[in-house]
């Protein structure tokens, strides 16, 4: 049986990952703002990867009634009632905005101050596949 932190620690390291097609992004774009593209990896096809420990985080910082109005904020059409209320889930893709950017920020700081060259390797890679998916 795997320990609940080794699982945590497994589920931070598979960078696994949950996939925006582009015509999605682009949709949630127009109703919820730029910040959209963001929330994730925006690979060539111009669709955005999450990562799930992400997804997990920002839920987190929502509670219950909030998540499920996000849910349906997320899916319905836009109408001008929604336009009017969708606070839960602006507030979920500017979380999942600012956890990205943060990681993101991190890794280059530990890219600057690593001290290992196999390690700034690593970093590097990671860095230039988040910003030119190379």
């Amino acid at each position: 049986m795997t320990s609940f932190i080794a699982f945590l620690e497994e589920l931070e390291q598979s960078h696994q990952t949950v996939e925006l097609s582009a015509a999605e992004v682009e949709r949630l774009v127009s109703r919820f703002g730029p910040a959209v593209r963001s929330i994730g990896y925006r690979n060539q096809q111009g669709a955005v990867e999450i990562p799930m420990a992400n997804i997990t985080d920002a839920v987190r910082m929502l509670d219950d009634a909030n998540l499920s109005e996000t849910i349906s904020q997320l899916k319905s059409p836009e109408r001008f009632a929604d336009a009017l209320d969708r606070r839960s889930a602006s507030r979920l893709i500017e979380t999942l905005a600012r956890l990205y950017l943060d990681q993101f920020r991190k890794r280059v700081e530990r890219f600057q101050d690593s001290r290992d060259p196999a390690e700034a390797d690593r970093l590097w890679g990671e860095i230039t596949h988040d910003l030119f998916g190379a």
